[in-house]
């Protein structure tokens, strides 16, 4: 996955995907949008574009359901409108 995570249509149904053909130990990296990062702006979302944003702690709820190890589940903010994701498969 690139940086557009906030694009897809059924985020949690792609990430169970992506953990399901990983090797045990694969790595997921990914970034995305985070919510309230572009207030006062129009967005896509604001248009309503289906663009989708997103909380740090629904990042990580989200690999923990998909099936990633969870004490590899790293989810952090970077500036103030992007999370930097890492995990990987048990």
């Amino acid at each position: 996955a690139g940086a557009a995570m906030h694009c897809w249509p059924e985020a949690e149904e792609g990430l169970k995907q992506i953990a399901r053909v990983l090797k045990p130990g694969g790595a997921y990296f990914a970034t995305t949008f985070l919510n309230n990062a572009f207030i006062g702006r129009r967005t896509p979302q604001t248009a309503g574009a289906g663009f989708r944003t997103f909380e740090l702690s629904e990042l990580a709820e989200m690999l923990r359901d998909a099936g990633f190890d969870p004490e590899t589940i790293d989810v952090r903010k970077e500036g103030r409108a992007c999370a930097v994701i890492r995990a990987q498969t048990p």
